[in-house]
């Protein structure tokens, strides 16, 4: 029996799926998986995977989608219930109209999951494989390829990362805030290092640098990022790929939350979050104005939080 898994990003997403892919992958002959092109690199360095495959909405092959056994859609997006549909699996698992992102995307599947126990998006996750299985799952393994880099390596080990980025606006810090929290680490006696994915987060790690006396990394690849995570001293992170990737490395994790709820996409392990307290937190919006959520985290919590993880 084959099984296809359509999960496409974003790259925090991805890591939430691979317990539920863990599962899956300890009944079936093979698994399959269709990636966006942003995701397809980390997809990549998923452990056990029969294909990696394009999705065929951005150029990949739709064959590819034919002769699965089951195909289980983790995304719950029209773009994604459509990709289900299209694979002419006997067995399309999917999530209810009450559970998907876009409730239509429901009309896609055969079998649909209608609720789950617990909050976490990995929890949904994986009562979505117990629903394809018949049994329950329910253990948080996360079967990631960790690629040696000893030039990534060495600028990493034993630093603390401060991970500027995040997919929206709203969920990162000001860069003022950034090099308070790189200066305080700096004067207890640690090195850190600014972690950034596009060029708009670079120069706010730039700047964050300058007010701290921290580094600034180099352009890294999804690899390389895997691997710096796994032998640095932690990560501190607004909700984003870098937190969630350091909680399924089991380094110390501590989260940052302001327009996204911890209860639902929360960090785990050895991790630790501090979210705002306004009102409007959390508001889902990816824009904001005046960031006042994030604005409002106080430094000392952050570095006093982070070191008792480490203590800990």
């Amino acid at each position: 029996m084959r099984a296809l898994i359509i999960k496409l990003s974003s790259l925090g997403d991805i890591i939430h799926t691979l317990p539920a892919y863990h599962c899956l992958r300890e009944e079936f002959e093979e698994v399959g998986w269709v990636a966006s092109r942003r995701s397809f690199e980390l997809v990549e360095a998923v452990e056990g995977l029969g294909a990696v495959i394009l999705s065929p909405l951005e150029g990949g092959n739709w064959s590819q989608l034919r002769g699965w056994d089951v195909v289980v859609d983790f995304q719950g997006l029209l773009k994604s219930g459509f990709l289900t549909w299209a694979s002419r699996s006997k067995r399309r698992f999917g999530f209810s109209s009450k559970l998907a992102r876009e409730p239509l995307a429901s009309l896609f599947y055969t079998d649909r999951l209608k609720e789950f126990r617990g909050t976490h998006v990995i929890e949904k996750n994986l009562a979505l494989s117990s629903l394809v299985l018949g049994r329950d799952c329910s253990r948080w393994e996360f079967p990631l390829r960790v690629e040696e880099n000893p030039g990534v390596e060495k600028l990493f080990r034993g630093r603390i990362v401060l991970s500027v980025g995040a997919s929206w606006q709203s969920k990162r810090l000001p860069p003022d805030k950034w090099g308070e929290i790189g200066r305080e680490f700096e004067k207890r006696g640690y090195g850190i290092i600014f972690l950034w994915g596009t060029s708009l987060e670079r120069k706010e790690a730039e700047e964050a640098a300058r007010m701290s006396g921290g580094e600034v990394s180099p352009f890294l690849s999804i690899s390389e990022v895997i691997s710096s995570v796994s032998v640095s001293l932690g990560v501190v992170s607004p909700d984003s790929f870098v937190l969630h990737l350091a909680s399924a490395l089991g380094r110390p994790a501590l989260g940052i939350y302001g327009p996204t709820s911890p209860e639902r996409n929360g960090p785990w392990g050895r991790a630790a979050v501090i979210s705002s307290s306004i009102p409007c937190a959390p508001c889902w919006k990816r824009k904001c104005r005046t960031r006042d959520c994030m604005r409002e985290i106080q430094t000392a919590d952050v570095v006093n939080r982070f070191l008792a993880l480490l203590k800990g």
